[in-house]
This record gives C-alpha cells, sequence and structure tokens, in this order.
C-alpha cells in the first residue's frame, strides 16, 4: 500500500469512529433509547427476508458456479401468451393485493399505502419489462 492508500484509510477509519460515537451520544444524551428499540424491533421481520434471500443468492452462486463449469449458462423458456396473459394478472393484481392488505389492516388507504402499491406497480413493470423484451 502506498502513503496515500495508508492516509485515506485512516481518514475513513476517523470518519467512522466519530461517527459512531455521534450515534451513541445522539442516543444515549437524547434519551432515545425507545426510539432505537422500536426501530430495531420493526427489524426483525426484514431480518427473515434478508435470511432467505441469502440462502437462495448462495443457492444460486453455486448453480451458476457449476453451470459455467459445464459451459451451459444458457436457459430457454417456453411460454405462450396465457403465460403472459397470467402473468399481467399477477402485474396489476399484486398492487391491487398490496391496497387491500392494507384497507383490511388499517380500515382505510392513505398516502403511504398508495406509495407502496405504486413502487410494487413499478418494480414488477420493469422486471416484466426487461423478461418480455429478450422474447424473440
Amino acid at each position: 500500500m502506498s502513503g496515500k492508500d495508508t492516509f485515506v484509510d485512516f481518514i475513513s477509519y476517523v470518519v467512522g469512529l466519530l461517527l459512531l460515537a455521534f450515534v451513541v451520544f445522539f442516543i444515549i444524551v437524547g434519551d432515545r433509547f425507545e426510539a432505537v428499540m422500536s426501530f430495531f424491533v420493526s427489524l426483525a421481520p426484514l431480518a427473515v427476508f434478508a435470511f432467505v434471500a441469502v440462502v437462495i443468492l448462495n443457492f444460486r452462486k453455486r448453480e451458476i458456479k457449476k453451470k459455467r463449469e459445464e459451459q451451459n449458462f444458457e436457459m430457454t423458456l417456453f411460454l405462450n401468451y396465457a403465460d403472459k396473459l397470467s402473468s399481467d394478472l399477477a402485474f396489476t393484481g399484486i398492487p391491487v393485493l398490496v391496497m387491500l392488505i392494507a384497507l383490511l389492516m388499517n380500515g382505510k388507504i392513505e398516502i403511504e399505502d398508495i406509495l407502496q402499491s405504486l413502487l410494487v406497480f413499478v418494480i414488477l413493470y420493469i422486471y416484466f419489462k426487461a423478461l418480455y423484451s429478450k422474447a424473440r
């Protein structure tokens, strides 16, 4: 490592320590223990999804490595227009389902629920657009 790299690493380390000290000071002096605990409790469901994602990605990584060794990296899907219709129904139905769940849980649909549904719609639109743009 050169002197420049060592200096950049040192500055990064100092900034990280200062940031950590600020966060600890902010929590202790500001008496924000309840807010921090509620934040960590709300992260528990996310941890379940993160664990599932790590397991799936690990499996896919092994699968990709195996396919690369076999020189068989391509995949062929045989879809017809009925499959495209069912995916279009899922593409439009899942955002509606998100809003329906919010309606059943809260008794009303708020702006956050609409934004969540819109985000799901945009993500699914981008995914299906990328998937079906590869069709010949």
